[in-house]
């Protein structure tokens, strides 16, 4: 029974054969795997994917079609609404612009009362944190009561407005604070007055003291310069004792060592001649025995040497024996590689050249002659 494929529907009947290719295709194909690993079953895929590739560009064809008249009224739709739009701009815009002009006008007339509000704030707020006492005061009373005239002789009139009341009640207990101020700093100019003059009469009674102090210590100086002196005098004529002493001592000692390094220079000097006879008389004795010794040495080198010079001899006659042999061989081998060479160059030379043009007797003789060296006997 043949299967029956699905009715094609879509919005657009334009685009119905589509469609219809499309249920034909998905009827045919859907769950369909092709063995493209195999010639037959890659060329059905390939055939298959031809038909979608033909019925997808199918669709893409009566698309643009189908859409063209609607691009166009589009595009003359944006077209007149920008002609419009652009005509209704030229009437708003001028409105537009005065308006705005006007709202900057306001906006910056308010912005000027602002800033022009804040100057004179700030101008009066200045004027009176001038009526404060400063940070930086004046170190001394005078100074501090010169601030507080000031201050008292300062009219808060109309200059500080609606700020008059604050400016007058800071400046009030501006004063009352300098005042209290004034009053310290003259306490303390007053004890400073009394601890100078306290330390004047220390420095007078110090420099008294000071005075006696160095006038005792001078006179312990010059009995410690008088007792030095006594010490130093008393140290010296000891010092003199003992080094007269020390002369005298080394004297007599230098006269002692003087002997007694006498007689160890005659001890040394008998000694010295016994030793000398001692070695004289060894050294001939050594004498003998190495001219013994040397007399032996000779006649055994000289009996070395002869049996050397005859095995020498014999060496040497049994090397150039050997040698005459070696070369004898060498020339023999020699020859007889030569003979072979000459042998193989006159076949060659026969089998080259034309019948009749090199004599027999020639040729005999020279085969002779290669075969005479050939067959010479290597010594043994």
């Amino acid at each position: 029974m043949t299967e029956v494929a699905e009715k094609p529907a879509t919005a657009i009947a334009e685009y119905s054969p589509s469609e219809a290719g499309l249920a034909d295709l998905r009827h045919r194909y859907k769950d369909v795997v092709f063995d493209v690993t195999t010639t037959k079953g890659n060329a059905e895929a390939r055939a298959a994917r031809h038909e979608m590739v033909r019925l997808r560009s199918a669709l893409e064809m009566k698309r643009v079609e189908l859409k063209a008249p609607a691009l166009e009224r589009s595009r003359l739709i944006d077209t007149e609404a920008n002609r419009i739009k652009k005509a209704i701009l030229e009437l708003e815009e001028p409105i537009d612009a005065a308006i705005k002009a006007e709202e900057q006008r306001k906006e910056a007339e308010r912005q000027a009362k602002i800033e022009a509000e804040q100057r004179r704030v700030s101008q009066i707020q200045a004027m009176i944190d001038d009526l404060r006492i400063p940070s930086v005061m004046p170190g001394s009373s005078d100074g501090v009561a010169a601030m507080i005239a000031d201050l008292e002789a300062r009219e808060i009139g109309d200059a500080y407005q609606e700020f008059a009341p604050k400016a007058q009640a800071i400046r009030d207990q501006t004063v009352a604070s300098l005042k209290r101020m004034h009053g310290d700093a003259l306490a303390r100019e007053q004890e400073a007055e009394r601890l100078a003059a306290e330390a004047a009469l220390l420095v007078a009674e110090r420099a008294k003291l000071d005075e006696e102090r160095r006038a005792e210590e001078a006179r312990i100086a010059e009995a410690r310069r008088i007792e030095a002196e006594r010490t130093a005098t008393e140290r010296r004529i000891a010092r003199e004792k003992a080094e007269a002493e020390e002369a005298e001592r080394k004297r007599l000692q230098k006269i002692e060592d003087d002997r007694l390094a006498a007689e160890r220079r005659q001890a040394q000097a008998e000694h010295e001649a016994r030793m000398k006879a001692e070695r004289e008389a060894a050294e001939k004795e050594r004498y003998r025995l190495a001219v013994i010794a040397d007399e032996q040495r000779r006649q055994a080198a000289v009996a070395a040497a002869e049996e050397r010079a005859r095995q020498e001899v014999a060496e040497r006659a049994k090397r150039e024996e050997a040698a005459q042999l070696a070369a004898r061989v060498h020339q023999i081998e020699q020859d007889r590689f030569d003979a072979t060479d000459d042998a193989i160059a006159l076949v060659r030379e026969i089998a080259s050249s034309p019948a009749g043009r090199i004599s027999p007797e020639s040729l005999i003789e020279r085969a002779q002659a290669i075969v005479a060296r050939l067959d010479v006997e290597i010594p043994a």
